[in-house]
């Protein structure tokens, strides 16, 4: 097993290794180099010929000027290039300030399907939904491996929640309780509203009046039902 030092100094000559080819490819010299970090020629040609060790400020400043991953300097893990995105108004974003949440799939008899329906929800094989990071930490208190997106069915919650509607579940949210929650029953999902009664009982109810409200009796062993998670969020198109 390599000591601390040893795998120190591999990783600065397998970093060194890195910059030069980019350098190279990029066709940029010490001198301009030097001249876009502010730094000096002989500090540049220091850092380049390994006679000065690579610092962080030094990477980070090289992987600002390229606008390059700064891990992939150190470590060559990973795209070196940041991927970005942009706004309507131009401001630019980082990929890796997103979130990507997978549509869920999880009681789908047939897991190799495309497409599927119940009763309030459906599902349709298509791209995760992208979620800024910043709004999801503020916001959402879970860990992401515990967020899904379900898409709504029908007119059941309708005024709250529409057909086609795309709405984040959180899964860590599974216990009964009052809120809008999906709702697996036998081999069917739904989504509702809920409202924990004394005596273990779940009222559940739907937006729309013309559907009847119901209990479920939670102590009631011969029902098969489970709190899939609670509604965080929804997404519509107008």
């Amino acid at each position: 097993m390599k000591s601390l030092r040893a795998q120190a100094d591999y990783i600065q000559s397998e970093a060194l290794i890195r910059i030069r080819r980019l350098l190279e490819m990029k066709g940029i010299s010490a001198e301009t180099l030097a001249s876009a970090m502010d730094i000096s020629v002989k500090t540049a040609e220091g850092y380049l010929t390994g006679a000065r060790k690579l610092d962080l400020a030094f990477l980070a400043a090289l992987s600002s000027y390229f606008n390059l991953n700064l891990n992939w300097f150190i470590t060559g893990i990973g795209s070196f290039q940041i991927e970005e995105a942009f706004d309507r108004d131009g401001n630019r974003f980082k990929i890796q300030d997103f979130v990507f949440i997978q549509f869920y799939k999880e009681h789908i008899l047939d897991k190799d399907a495309s497409e599927w329906a119940h009763d309030d929800v459906t599902y349709i094989e298509q791209p995760p939904l992208a979620f800024c990071r910043d709004w999801m930490q503020a916001n959402i208190s879970s860990d992401l491996d515990q967020l899904s997106v379900i898409t709504v069915r029908g007119d059941s919650m309708e005024g709250v929640l529409n057909d086609g509607d795309n709405i984040l579940i959180n899964h860590a949210q599974n216990r009964p309780a009052s809120g809008i929650y999906v709702v697996r029953i036998g081999d069917e999902l739904i989504v509702k509203q809920t409202q924990l009664l004394p005596n273990q009982k779940l009222l559940v109810t739907s937006a729309n009046p013309a559907y009847t409200p119901f209990e479920i009796d939670l102590t009631d062993e011969s029902i098969d039902v489970q709190i899939i998670g609670r509604v965080e969020w929804f997404g519509r198109q107008i």
